[in-house]
């Protein structure tokens, strides 16, 4: 029996209509999640009018139902690549698909007018399809990312049998060619194809399906295993409980560490079992809201830890339903602490108002305005004003009774001095003592002040009769010094004589102060003399390197090396030395500055540490200190550029900077794990020239530390290093005064 291939082709339609169906179902669930569903619609709905055109093949002209027809199945096909591709996000260039595309339908225009040809129509038609489902069979089982190739695994199997449908077919449109230029003859090759092809069309829409569901099925666990995250990692107490009979589903770690309540002990029951509820009603009442409002949120109740301890906590509720049936998600912050904070810190306003209201001394609180803003009990007695009275206005205007300050007024000194400023004062008869503290803000900017006050009426008249008494004494006092004439005129001598030894002794250090200078300018001229010579040497050596190079021995380039290494240790020598005499001539200033973040300038600019992480470098943090900043970054660049450099060829270098406090005093150090030197020889590292180390293993001038040792002493301050062999140094000083 024959198989009927337009018959075949009308089953077909109504399959492709069902697959249809299958996707648009698929598109309408999945296209706010999943990109590119719409796409598999399109090529259907493509499929189904390509078979329409298809079986009306003589009713309407060839140019329709012949190459519209293939067309739209190439088409559909390139349709169904581009939604592989936005299934897994990737976006590729399909110029090369295009261009396939278009050759097939010039080929199939040639062969429908030009030559007609069904075999080769049909071996045309195979070819392009063959591209496009190897490419569809490549991208599901190898092209796709990693994750994504599981979830095409059938399509891609499918789109395989595609591949074996187009190769059988373009086989056969080469071995058993059509005896007619008619589709629907009567041929089994066509019939078992369009059968083939019909089998791969519904079997691809239930891989797509699965596909699609799969994915479905790993976005809800990806957002179960989200959910459970934050179910759990939540920093406050999380209980899911059943409506119907309260008893508790589930409860995160909080609960468990706030509570000390586990999953056992929760397990089959209810908050009221477990009696975490103080105020049974409560949980009534939070019910009671939520069948109103929906919702509760940081309502604070009481609750009970399974310790018997009780604990403040803001209650927040909300309605969800899990599986069909009603739940309660209620989540409690506990807030004991912070309650307990805010009973200590009203308690701590009840005693401060106490004590303020108790002081004998008339204080006022004043805005950075000169505002009053409180007053006390004992300042309302004393100008006999309620406190409503004063508070807006100026002090000077209840003190004195004016619209402007008095010169002397205190708290305009105050706030020009940022210190305490005081004054004396006659107030109704009696003698007060004004002091004024300011207050500030984190600036160090005045924000206001306390204005204090006292009575000092009784210690004036204590003063008074001291003074008389004081008169007294300086009367008995004078003439007994008349007695005493006679052996002050011989201190007098011994004083003169103390007098010219001190100018002699000034003579004597302005003399070596003219000294210190005068070596100080000679050390820079012969640094300054010594460079042109020093580029003479050097510009000869490279001289005869470049144009004798031929003449000379291997001996004598090496002499040459040594020459030029040499001039150039030199100039550097020359250039610590001018830094040496700068220091010693260059101005002197003082002021307040952060030398951590100084110190982390001068790594970055020493490159430490490096990319690969070496050395690691410690830096304490806010280390503040009263220097002159352009000596100090001389000080820190010297001290940090060594500690490189000797713990440099350690496994793990560290660096560390950091102050403490030794017998009262401030001291600052940089510490290394490098190779360290004898204490023996701990003088003569702050010596010019002097070294430790060759200059092979750690190149040096030896000024370095002799310019640290200078800039410190003009700090007032003092300068020393503790070091074991092997196990690195400490180099420690202070700033002085």
């Amino acid at each position: 029996m024959i198989l009927d291939t337009r018959t075949i082709v009308l089953s077909y339609i109504a399959t492709d209509i069902v697959c249809l169906a299958v996707m648009v179902l698929l598109w309408r669930q999945n296209r706010e999640r999943i990109s590119g569903t719409h796409l598999w619609v399109i090529f259907y709905v493509v499929s189904l009018f390509a078979l329409i055109l298809m079986i009306l093949r003589g009713a309407i002209p060839d140019g329709a139902s012949t190459i519209l027809t293939n067309t739209m199945f190439m088409a559909g096909t390139l349709i169904g690549y581009q939604a592989l591709l936005r299934f897994t996000g990737e976006i590729r260039r399909q110029t090369f698909n295009y261009f396939i595309l278009a050759a097939g339908i010039l080929i199939h225009a040639y062969f429908t007018f030009g030559k007609p040809d069904v075999d080769a129509r049909i071996f045309n038609l195979s070819a392009v399809l063959l591209v496009f489902f190897s490419q569809c069979v490549w991208f599901c089982l190898r092209g796709a990312p990693e994750p994504m190739r599981r979830l095409m695994r059938w399509p891609g199997l499918v789109f395989a049998l595609f591949v074996l449908v187009s190769l059988t077919r373009m086989a056969a449109a080469v071995f058993v060619p059509h005896a007619r230029a008619d589709l629907f003859q009567e041929n089994v090759i066509i019939a078992l194809s369009v059968i083939a092809y019909q089998l791969l069309f519904i079997t691809l829409a239930f891989a797509l399906a699965l596909m699609y569901n799969q994915q479905l099925d790993e976005e809800v666990r990806a957002e179960k295993i989200k959910f459970e995250l934050s179910f759990q990692s939540a920093p406050y107490t999380l209980v899911l409980s059943r409506l119907s009979d309260g008893k508790i589903l589930d409860i995160n770690d909080s609960f468990t560490r706030i509570t000390g309540y586990n999953e056992a002990d929760i397990r089959g029951k209810t908050a009221a079992d477990l009696k975490l509820w103080v105020n049974e009603k409560d949980r009534a009442i939070i019910v009671r809201d939520l069948r109103e409002t929906g919702a509760v949120f940081e309502r604070k109740l009481l609750f009970r830890k399974k310790s018997g301890e009780i604990m403040t906590g803001l209650v927040s509720a909300k309605w969800i339903t899990i599986q069909d049936e009603q739940c309660l998600l209620f989540s409690v912050n506990d807030v004991t602490e912070r309650e307990k904070a805010l009973e200590e810190l009203r308690t701590a306003q009840m005693q401060w108002h106490r004590t303020f209201n108790a002081s004998q001394d008339a204080i006022w609180l004043m805005d950075r305005n000169h505002h009053i803003l409180r007053s006390n009990k004992t300042a309302q007695h004393l100008f006999d004003r309620p406190a409503e009275n004063m508070t807006g206005r100026f002090c000077w205007e209840v003190v004195h009774g004016t619209s402007a300050p008095i010169p002397e007024c205190p708290i305009l000194r105050s706030r020009e001095t940022l210190q305490r400023e005081s004054m004396e004062l006659s107030i109704a008869g009696k003698w007060y003592q004004i002091t004024v503290d300011p207050i500030l803000d984190d600036n160090g900017r005045f924000a206001g002040a306390v204005h204090t006050m006292t009575d000092i009426s009784e210690r004036r008249q204590a003063e008074e009769e001291i003074r008389r008494l004081n008169r007294e004494l300086e009367q008995k006092i004078a003439d007994q010094t008349r007695d005493l004439r006679n052996s002050q005129t011989a201190l007098l001598n011994l004083v003169d004589d103390l007098n010219e030894n001190a100018r002699d002794l000034t003579t004597i250090n302005r003399t070596l102060e003219e000294v210190n200078r005068e070596l100080a300018s000679f050390s820079y001229s012969v640094s300054h003399d010594l460079r042109a010579p020093l580029r003479t040497i050097d510009g000869f050596s490279n001289a005869l390197m470049e144009d004798y190079a031929d003449r000379l021995d291997a001996e004598g380039k090496k002499y040459l090396e040594r020459i030029h290494h040499a001039t150039q240790q030199m100039s550097r020598l020359i250039d610590d030395l001018l830094g040496l005499s700068r220091v010693m001539k260059a101005d002197f200033y003082r002021q307040d500055f952060d030398l951590s973040e100084m110190v982390r300038e001068i790594a970055a600019e020493l490159q430490m540490p490096d990319p690969a992480g070496r050395p690691k470098l410690a830096i304490q943090e806010n280390i503040t200190v009263n220097a002159d900043q352009r000596m100090m970054r001389i000080v820190m660049t010297n001290l940090l550029d060594n500690a490189r450099k000797f713990a440099g060829k350690q496994e793990a270098p560290c660096i560390e900077f950091a102050s403490c406090v030794q017998n009262d005093e401030t001291v600052f150090y940089v510490r290394d794990n490098g190779v360290g030197f004898n204490m023996t020889y701990a003088k003569r590292i702050f010596e010019p020239f002097e070294r430790l180390h060759r200059a092979d293993e750690f190149p040096g001038t030896g000024i370095g530390l002799a310019t640290v040792q200078r800039v410190i002493s003009r700090h007032n301050g003092r300068i020393w290093a503790e070091a074991e062999e092997g196990k690195g140094a400490t180099f420690y000083f202070s700033l002085g005064d």
